[in-house]
C-alpha cells in the first residue's frame, strides 16, 4: 500500500516539477453550482478506481513501474463531479510532465497508486478519493489552481518513461 503524503510535501513536489497549473474549465457547466461534497459525490468515492485506455507494451520486456523506479508521466486532473457524464469537473492540472522516485511518498497517493502496475505508453484514466489526494484540507497554495477540501480528482495519466 502507498503511504499518503503531507499536503506539504505533496506541494512542494508539485511546485518542484515547476507546474504551470491552468484554472480552465474542463468540460463542466456553468450552470451547475459549485461542487461540494455532497453535489458532486466525492463522498461516494471511498477507493481508487482507473480504466486503462491504451496498455502501453513498454520500450523493453517488463517496463512496469516497480516500487522505486523513477518514473515519468503527463497527468491532466479535474475535481470529479458525478453530474457530468464523464465526471470531469474543474480542470486543475493541465498536462504537467513530472518524473519521481517511486515508492517514496513525494507525490500526492493518487498520481502515484494511478501510475502503479502501468507500462510505457499506457493512458489511464484514475478515480481517487479525497484521501489519496490532497484530502481534508485540499489545495489553495498561491499559483496552484484551488482544490476544494474533501474533492476526489480524476486522472489522465500517460506514462512516458521509467528507469
Amino acid at each position: 500500500m502507498f503511504s499518503t503524503p503531507s499536503r506539504r510535501e505533496a506541494l512542494l513536489a508539485a511546485l518542484g516539477a515547476g507546474l504551470g497549473i491552468a484554472g480552465c474549465g474542463g468540460g463542466g457547466s456553468d450552470t451547475l453550482e459549485p461542487a461540494n461534497a455532497t453535489n458532486a459525490g466525492w463522498d461516494d468515492i471511498t477507493k481508487m478506481s482507473w480504466v486503462d485506455v491504451v496498455v502501453g507494451t513498454g520500450g523493453t520486456a517488463g517496463a512496469i513501474v516497480p516500487g522505486g523506479a523513477t518514473a515519468t508521466v503527463i497527468y491532466s486532473g479535474w475535481v470529479y463531479d458525478k453530474r457530468l457524464g464523464n465526471t470531469k469537473g474543474t480542470k486543475v492540472f493541465d498536462n504537467i510532465q513530472f518524473t519521481w522516485l517511486m515508492g517514496r511518498g513525494r507525490i500526492f497517493s493518487g498520481l502515484e497508486g494511478g501510475a502503479t502496475g502501468m507500462k510505457v505508453g499506457g493512458k489511464r484514466t484514475v478515480t481517487a478519493p479525497a484521501n489519496w489526494c490532497f484530502g481534508d484540507e485540499g489545495n489553495t497554495t498561491e499559483g496552484i489552481a484551488p482544490i476544494p477540501p474533501k474533492a476526489a480528482l480524476v486522472l489522465d495519466i500517460e506514462l512516458l518513461k521509467v528507469e
